[in-house]
């Protein structure tokens, strides 16, 4: 997905998560920041995932 997107739009994606007050919170209740985020998916269902990795 990151490839395939490139760095302009993990940056969306990034930006996207910032505007976005419950996703925004989920991320900081598990102690991690959007700059953390590599990718995301999202379910017909609605549900979210994030895929995260480790603060350097």
């Amino acid at each position: 997905m990151i490839a395939q997107r490139g760095d302009d739009g993990l940056k969306k994606l990034r930006s996207s998560i910032d505007a976005t007050p419950k996703v925004k919170s989920a991320l900081e209740a598990k102690g991690m920041t959007s700059a953390q985020v590599v990718a995301a998916s999202m379910e017909p269902n609605g549900a979210l995932t994030l895929i995260t990795k480790k603060a350097s």
